[in-house]
């Protein structure tokens, strides 16, 4: 989800360069190809096995899991400090 979310930001950032007026003075084939590699760039993740509901999920669950483990480790140390266990 990083990496398509970083893509998106990438695009954005790109278009971001431009105004409006900027791009309503382009023809229709330079508004086709105005941030053309950040557009391939996300076209290629969303067509990519990275963007399933099951690898997004996993992702999700790592998160998780990763998240249980530093409050594991963080009321272990404060019990620790309270009770003076080392």
């Amino acid at each position: 989800m990083e990496e398509f979310l970083n893509r998106v930001h990438a695009l954005k950032d790109c278009y971001s360069n431009y105004s409006y007026e900027q791009v309503m003075g382009m023809d229709k084939k330079s508004i086709q190809t105005l941030c053309l590699k950040e557009k391939m760039a996300l076209n290629e993740h969303l067509h990519s096995d990275k963007m399933t509901t099951k690898n997004v999920t996993l992702e999700r669950l790592n998160i998780i899991k990763e998240q249980i483990a530093q409050e594991k480790a963080q009321r272990l140390e404060f019990l620790n400090t309270q009770y003076g266990k080392k």
